[in-house]
Formats: C-alpha cells, structure tokens, sequence
C-alpha cells in the first residue's frame, strides 16, 4: 500500500485518509475524480466529467493538466515551477506512517535534496522528484528506498563501528522500499500511457543512482540502458537502423528534466568504459543564445553541455566509422569538427567576460562552479581536437599543455575543497555531518581521469591520479577509488618497463606542478599504448573491476589484453567542519 502524502496546500483530513487504500488502484485518474471515487476520462488539460458538471478539475499532479478556466488556473507544471531551484509544495508524509519512514523522508527533503545534486542543482531532484513523491506511490518508495541508502553510505564511511547495527536496519529497509517501489511500477507497465512511462522513467533515475550509492554499478548500469531504452520509446523519432535515435524537443518540464537527466548518465557511461549496445541517443539542441556573457551558471553549464554532447556524438560516429558500422562518412565528421571547435572558444569568451564583470559578486559556490565548468572545457578542448584521429593515440601529444591546465585547474579546486566547510560551498542550513560525499553528476573525476588515460606524460598523468585519490567521494557512477584504480593499472600497462633505466621523482608534493625535467621524458611509442579500454564494473563492494584493452601490434592485428583488480578502500580525508 501506498502512504498518503500531501503538500503544503493540503492538509490531511479524514476524507483523504479514505481514499489510501484505493490509490495503488487508480494511477492516472485527475485529483478531483480520485477523490470522487468515478472513472475520469483522463481528458486533458482538464478531464471532460468534471468540465460537463461545472466542477475544477485538479490535474494529474506533476503530470500537468486541469482548472475549467485556463487563463485563471496555472496547473501545468512549466508554468508554476518558477524560478527553477525553487521547491513549491514540499512534501510531507502523513502520520500514518512509521517513524521509520518518517525519519527517511525527512533526510531526503532536508538532506538528500540539498547536498546530493552537487554543484549546479538539479530540477529532477529539487522539483520533480519531491512533486511526484506526493502523487505517485511507485516514487514515493523509490524515494524513500534511495533516501535510506543515501543514510546509510554516509553511516558507513565515517563510522565503519556501527556498520554492525544501524547500516544493517537501513539496508533491510532500503530492500523493502525497493519491492514495494517495483510493485507500484506494475500498473504502469500495463497501461503504457505516456504519462506511465514518465512514472517509471522518473523511478528508474532513482533506482540507478541507489545502485551506484550502493556500489552495485552493473545493476546501476542494466536499469540505466532499460531506462534509456524506454525514453528512445517516449521521446525518440524514427531512427535508421544504426541504433542512434534523436529525441524529440521535450513538450514540457517533466520531459526535459528526464531528458537532461538520462543523457549525462549515458555520457558518464560511456566515458567510463561502459560497452552501451547499439543504442545511443542524441538530444535535441537549441539553438546557442547570441548573448555575450553567462547571467548564470546554469546558462553557462547548458552551453557548454550542448558543445559536449555534439563531441560525444562525434566521438561516436568516429568509432561507428572506424568499426566499418554505419555511420557520418570521414568527410561529414571532419566537417563537423571544424563547426564544434570555434563553439569551444566562443564559450571560453563568454566565460572570460562572464568572469570579468561578475567574479566579486559571485558566492563561493558560484566561483568554484564555474572552475568545474573551466576544468570540462579545457578537457572539451582535447576532445574536440581529437576525436576523429584515434586510428593513432600520439595525436594527444601536441595536448600535452591542456592536460598540464587541468592539473593546475584542480590543484586550485582542490585546495578550495580542503580549505573550506561543505557548508560554505554548499550553503545549505542544517546539513548533517554524517552525510555522504557523494554527488549526482558533474564534478572534477572525469577530466582527472581522462588525463590520467589519454596523457602519456608519466609526471602529468600520476598526479591525475594521486589527485583522484586525495578527496574520496562519488560522482554518479564515477567512484573516484575504482576511476583511480582502473587508471593506474591503464598506466602500468602501457609503460610496462619503459622507464626502468630512467630516474623518475614519484615523491612530489601534490601541490606542486610538473617541472621542465618532468616534461622532458622519453615519449611513450605508439606500440605500448592502449587504443580501447573497456570497463566491466563491480556490483559489490567484494568484486573486484575487470578491464578489457584493445592495443595495436606492429603487424596491424588487434592485441586484446584482460586484468581483473582489486578495489581497495582510500582512507577519508579529515575536512574542515566535519568528523573524520
């Protein structure tokens, strides 16, 4: 059974404790035929039964639709989301529930919602989410399942005592949650009605991200390509048979959080060795704003989110063409990187006089963003330079100076990191100190390890790594000690005993920067280094991470090279303001 919730409007009142026991039954009927107890049609904006007896019709929740005089009533869910990080109706369970249930939901709205969607803020998590946990049970247990692994990780890495007793209460939970959560999706399934398909895309983004917080990465990764495939369903148009589908312009808010939401998982994905099938998909793109500066960082995240997914899809069709699959032709992909590199400086432009005119009114959080957003353009950059050139791996010598600024550029984040309270940088009244570390999405891992891969200086790319291992945390799938394990034994196979006769200084302070005589080593030969590595991830914390690397031998044939690794466990970092 599902718990009842209501929002800061609706109080609950006998009437709505009634009707509990019929909500698993009735999932797409308006709120005024719910509460009726009739069959609505399910007309929209506004069902015709309430229209054709004078009544209001209260919408679908965060579905939109309803009122009978539409310039009065603003139910859509565009329309009264406003501004965007602004939560409105917030919910709250009923007594009815247990005060465990209790204690879980009020960690996800005073906690979770607050540190978990990391830098930029996150619509899913701050507006939708929250939304319809107050009218779909199947999210509402998605929630409160998430919300106690959430609990627990933090538990778990800071008082490892306790993991004999409190973590073991919240895992059961979390597991009922997650049964009860997969029972309430049963009903959607069945109706396949476009709005029940966003109840289970909606469902499906938590269950992924409780998987990665709880290190079962595989199973994060199935219910991710399952969720891709039925948004490809939603959203997709007819595709060619190449398995790339462009998605339609989201119609709405609900569409577009899913959208935005789905296609950076699916970039974490593949950025990380994930073999993503056959399927991949291309988000529809708006136009760039002709406006010479950003008037806030999600406009400036936006932008250049639009760049980097015109270079993963570039990407991609370089290795669809490369593996002879259907694909852009040489000349289309050439084409398309000359049209992807001037979007690049046009929005380091933007960046400079966004920087210029609005870097002392900027709050800290605000500052340390836009050096994340520094950090992916400038690994955007070495991207966009060669993307269609890896028939040969030397290409990423001549960037050898970008990699040297990402360094730089996190030293700088780094140091922020270690200097100031979560709080500061994250400025959110009543955060836990027992919270996890773990963020949604974007974050310094991925350029820190891309570095690490594609940088074949042995100063630059060890120190990508040891930055990786100095703040131990969670970007979505990206846990920094699998990133930094998978990434230093990429280096060990590719250097293997090249540099035994040569004296090397591994001892640096991580602060420092590469040296002249760092710089000067002898370049690593073609013949050593790995073209491919694919990345078959662990779904417990006892698993180890297996790599599959592809390496070209002399006589052009294809060397195929395994290693399984052991995960080992980085010690925590002691951050000011809170407990080692």
């Amino acid at each position: 059974m599902g718990f009842e919730i209501v929002d800061e409007f609706r109080q609950p009142n006998k009437s709505q404790k009634k009707i509990c026991k019929s909500r698993s039954k009735v999932k797409t009927a308006c709120k005024t035929c719910k509460i009726r107890k009739v069959k609505c049609d399910e007309g929209k904006p506004a069902c015709q039964r309430c229209v054709s007896t004078g009544r209001v019709c209260d919408g679908y929740g965060i579905w939109g639709g309803g009122g009978n005089s539409y310039n009065e009533r603003s139910i859509g869910c565009k329309e009264r989301i406003s501004p965007p990080n602004t939560i409105l109706a917030t919910p709250m369970i009923t007594p009815r529930a247990s005060t465990h249930e209790q204690d879980c939901f009020e960690w996800f709205t005073c906690q979770t919602v607050k540190k978990f969607p990391g830098l930029f803020g996150s619509p899913f998590w701050e507006i939708l989410v929250c939304q319809a946990s107050s009218s779909e049970p199947a999210v509402l247990h998605a929630v409160l399942a998430f919300s106690s692994a959430h609990k627990k990780e933090g538990l778990d890495s800071i008082r490892p005592g306790k993991s004999l007793t409190l973590p073991d209460t919240l895992e059961q939970f979390t597991l009922q949650q997650y049964s009860h959560a997969i029972t309430h999706l049963q009903p959607h399934f069945a109706t396949k009605t476009k709005d029940s398909v966003r109840v289970a895309l909606v469902t499906c983004l938590i269950f992924i991200h409780m998987e990665f917080l709880r290190g079962h990465y595989r199973t994060g990764n199935f219910h991710l390509q399952n969720g891709l495939k039925l948004l490809a369903e939603l959203q997709g148009q007819p595709n060619k048979g190449n398995g790339v589908v462009d998605l339609k312009p989201p119609l709405n808010f609900v569409d577009s959080c899913l959208t935005d939401t789905f296609i950076r998982l699916q970039s974490q994905a593949i950025l990380l060795g994930q073999n993503s099938g056959d399927l991949y998909l291309v988000p529809h793109m708006d136009a760039e704003s002709s406006d010479t500066m950003f008037y806030s960082i999600t406009a400036a995240r936006r932008s250049l989110e639009r760049v980097l997914n015109e270079i993963y899809y570039l990407t991609e069709q370089s290795s669809r063409e490369q593996h002879s699959q259907t694909g852009l032709t040489s000349e289309e992909l050439v084409e398309s990187q000359r049209h992807i590199q001037p979007e690049l400086l046009c929005w380091f432009s933007k960046y400079q006089v966004t920087q210029a005119k609005f870097y002392d009114q900027t709050s800290l959080r605000e500052k340390f963003a836009y050096r994340v957003l520094h950090l992916y353009h400038t690994m955007a950059t070495i991207m966009a330079n060669t993307c269609i050139s890896s028939t040969s791996q030397s290409t990423f010598d001549p960037q050898l100076h970008h990699f040297i600024s990402i360094i730089t550029q996190y030293i700088e984040v780094w140091k922020i990191v270690m200097s100031n309270p979560i709080t500061i940088i994250l400025p959110a009244h009543g955060l836990s100190t027992e919270i996890s570390d773990s963020v949604a999405e974007m974050g310094g891992v991925l350029p820190l390890y891309y570095t690490a891969l594609k940088c074949r200086n042995h100063r630059v790319r060890l120190q990508a790594i040891k930055l990786m291992r100095s703040i131990p945390h969670k970007e979505g799938m990206w846990d920094v000690k699998i990133a930094a394990t998978i990434a230093t034994q990429v280096m060990e196979i590719e250097e293997g005993d090249f540099y035994k006769n040569i004296e090397i200084d591994d001892n640096f302070a991580l602060s420092s920067l590469p040296m002249e005589q760092d710089l000067v080593l002898p370049v690593l030969p073609e013949l050593y280094r790995l073209h491919e590595v694919q990345v078959v991830l662990p779904d417990s914390d006892s698993e180890k991470v297996a790599l599959i690397c592809r390496r070209k031998l002399k006589n052009g044939e294809w060397e195929i090279i395994t290693r399984e690794c052991e995960v080992l466990p980085l010690a925590r970092v002691k951050k000011p303001g809170r407990p080692i």
